[in-house]
């Protein structure tokens, strides 16, 4: 076996050595990583986007976001259905006593009333 202060000796000068090269490579300078250029700010941004038709010039402001429009109209759609149905079932039950004529047609009438104001709030969400 070696001698362990001989691999003591050998452990410190490969130590002193490794230390030595990180340094130099810690003061070397750095020839592969170019400097970053400067970032223009958020606001040259946006004026960049704008003139590059990227953005519209004037957006116009709306009290609702579109999830909760999105929400409203689906709340809307279920409604239009439940209305319907329901008189068509109220129907059926309490004036007619048949089977499920009217609430199919009032289903009917609720489905198209529904798609009709979904077809007409897209409308008017587009322009």
């Amino acid at each position: 076996m070696a001698d362990p202060e001989a691999r003591e000796v050998k452990l410190e000068d490969t130590t002193r050595a490794l230390r030595e090269k990180a340094d130099r490579i810690a003061d070397a300078p750095s020839a592969e990583a170019p400097a970053m250029p400067a970032f223009p700010e958020t606001a040259q941004l946006r004026d960049r986007a704008r003139e590059a038709g990227f953005i519209p010039k004037a957006i116009k402001p709306t009290n609702m976001s579109g999830l909760s429009k999105g929400y409203a109209l689906a709340i809307e759609f279920l409604v239009f259905l439940l209305v319907c149905g329901g008189a068509g079932w109220a129907i059926d039950t309490y004036v007619v006593g048949s089977g499920s004529l009217w609430t199919v047609i009032g289903g009917a009438f609720g489905l198209c009333g529904a798609i009709y104001r979904a077809y007409k709030a897209s409308q008017s969400l587009t322009r």
